[in-house]
């Protein structure tokens, strides 16, 4: 959807993504850290420290930086989503650290 660099020469992303319903990211962490904002279903992230949470349709939730985490439909719907990183001009968005 976006990504651009900003005034402050900072790298600006927002993704927009569908997890389909039973499926789960891979293990990975934000180097820079990010937010998830569900569009549509229920997403539940499980973060390394926290416990995880539901989050519903017109929710957002922070991820925070080099935190391994992966997010979970545990749904019958897919999931539709968006993700938005500031971070450096020439910085990746995410490092998966499970082996696909």
């Amino acid at each position: 959807m976006l990504d651009t660099i900003d005034a402050n020469g900072q790298r600006v992303v927002v993704m927009q993504g569908v997890r389909k319903a039973g499926t789960r990211a891979p293990i990975h962490a934000h180097e820079f850290g990010g937010v998830t904002c569900v569009l549509s279903g229920t997403m539940a992230p499980y973060v390394e420290g926290r416990a995880p949470e539901p989050f519903p349709a017109g929710s957002c939730y922070y991820m925070p930086p080099n935190t391994p985490m992966a997010a979970v439909n545990l749904g019958t719907e897919d999931v539709r989503l968006t993700d938005s990183f500031t971070l450096p001009a020439d910085a990746e968005t995410i490092t998966v650290i499970e082996p696909a």
